[in-house]
C-alpha cells in the first residue's frame, strides 16, 4: 500500500493585507482517508482549500496534491 499522503500541507500561512486569515496549518491526507476542515466564521477554512485548489496564493507554504504543486498544474 502506498503510504505517500495524496495532500500534503506545511505551514500554510495566508494573509489579507495584514490581516493573518491562516497560520502555520500543516497536514497529510493519504489514500483513503477522510477528512474535513471545521470552524467558525473567519478561520480560514475556504482561504485553505482556494491554496489547495490553487486558486489562492499563500504567504507562505508547500502544499502538494499528489506530489505536484497546485500552482504548476495545467488545466484541462
Amino acid at each position: 500500500m502506498c503510504t505517500s499522503p495524496v495532500i500534503d500541507v506545511a505551514d500554510l500561512f495566508v494573509t489579507y493585507d495584514e490581516f493573518p486569515a491562516v497560520k502555520e496549518l500543516s497536514f497529510q491526507v493519504r489514500r483513503g482517508e477522510l477528512y474535513a476542515l471545521l470552524g467558525t466564521n473567519g478561520a480560514g477554512k475556504t482561504s485553505t482549500l482556494e491554496v489547495i485548489e490553487g486558486h489562492r496564493r499563500a504567504a507562505s507554504d508547500i502544499v502538494r496534491i499528489l506530489g505536484e504543486s497546485p500552482r504548476d498544474r495545467r488545466p484541462c
